[in-house]
Order: C-alpha cells, then sequence, then structure tokens
C-alpha cells in the first residue's frame, strides 16, 4: 500500500515526549538532544520552533530547568520573527506548509475536535485542561468564545452541552461568561418563537370580518 508520513509535530512527541524515549534515562543522552536543538535555535523555522514548545521532549523533574533554558531561547526566536505562539490552536497540525487557519477557524476547529474527544472519553480533553492553566490568553479570548457560541439549546442535552457543564463544574468557565451565554442562548430561543410565530400569521392571515 502507499506510504503513510505522520506529521512532524507527532513525530517529535513519538519519539521525545515519553520517559521511554531513548534519552529518558540518561542524562548524557538528554544533553546531547537539547544542545543539539539549542545549536539549531538560529536557523530553524517558526513551525518547528512551536513543536518544540508546545510538545518539550520529556525532562526528569531534576533536568526540568534545562529545559526550561531551551524554551525560552526558543520562545525569544520566536518573538524575533515576530511570531506569536498564543495564537496557536489545540490540534492543529504545525507541521502543514499550508499557511495556519485564521485564529477563528482554528477556535472552531478545535472546539470541534474537543466535542469529538468528549464524546467518545465522557472526560474534558487533556488539551483543554492545559490551555485553561497555561494558554489562558488563547483559551480566554479563542476557545471559550468559540465553544459558547450563542444558539438555540436543544431539548436533550448533546456533547457541546455537557462539555460546557462538565468544564462548569470544573471552575474552568467565569460565571459572569457562563452567564452571558445563557441569556444569549434564552434570546435566541425568543427570536425563534418569535420567527415561529411570525411565520404562522403570515401562511394563516385573519379573514376579514364581514359586514352584518
Amino acid at each position: 500500500g502507499p506510504a503513510v508520513f505522520i506529521s512532524y509535530s507527532e513525530w517529535f512527541k513519538n519519539s521525545f515526549g515519553s520517559a521511554s524515549s531513548y534519552h529518558g534515562s540518561s542524562k548524557k543522552s538528554l544533553i546531547f538532544l537539547l544542545k543539539f536543538l539549542t545549536d539549531l535555535v538560529p536557523f530553524e523555522t517558526a513551525q518547528y520552533l512551536k513543536v518544540h514548545i508546545l510538545y518539550p521532549p520529556y525532562v526528569a523533574s531534576k533536568y526540568r530547568v534545562i529545559l526550561l533554558e531551551y524554551i525560552s531561547l526558543a520562545k525569544t526566536r520566536l518573538s524575533d520573527l515576530q511570531v506569536s505562539i498564543e495564537e496557536l490552536g489545540l490540534y492543529e497540525d504545525l507541521s502543514t506548509a499550508h499557511g495556519p487557519p485564521k485564529p477563528q477557524c482554528q477556535a472552531m476547529q478545535d472546539v470541534e475536535r474537543a466535542i469529538l474527544i468528549f464524546e467518545n472519553s465522557g472526560k474534558i480533553p487533556a488539551s483543554v485542561m492545559e490551555a485553561s492553566i497555561f494558554r489562558r490568553p488563547y483559551y480566554l479570548t479563542r476557545f471559550l468564545p468559540a465553544l459558547l457560541t450563542p444558539r438555540v439549546l436543544p431539548v436533550s442535552q448533546d456533547s457541546r452541552v455537557a462539555l460546557i457543564n462538565s468544564l462548569k463544574k470544573a471552575d474552568k468557565i467565569p460565571d459572569s461568561v457562563y452567564s452571558s451565554y445563557v441569556h444569549a442562548c434564552e434570546r435566541e430561543r425568543q427570536h425563534l418563537l418569535e420567527g415561529v410565530s411570525g411565520s404562522e400569521e403570515m401562511q394563516h392571515p385573519m379573514e376579514p370580518v364581514g359586514v352584518l
């Protein structure tokens, strides 16, 4: 069959993201890897630096300071390139040759992916929980507004409602934001009812009263 090539981000995570990776139990191998990545920083393109920052190599806690030094250097290089890491989505393929989606489109894609994962697992996706802590600007200004797009809520709870309720119970949605969402959804329902009522009146206009 045809060869299947995984994305760079998937390859990097698979190769260096766990304790079982070749460098996981060897300080010498870890230092070699981080020195190699550090030496590449001035020549690395932004998309690869983003992968290394968002999916860093696994390191034991006692060596974490070495990793943080590399991440700080990589972020500085991204800043020099005038690239913001906060606009990155939760699930986008960082290796794609095409330009990244617009922030609003990326957030909608992240929401759909998160709902699908939640639907299958019954748990809030780890990427969403991590974003709520470590990537709050994206989570609060992109992800939540996309998730909390006002709509007429279904009679039976669907996966989106269930995810929203779970995030609310986990204190991951500010009370004021949730309250605004509930009110906006109620307005959507009222608009729908008014539209249905007006449509029925147009279809069944009152007959004029005849002169007696």
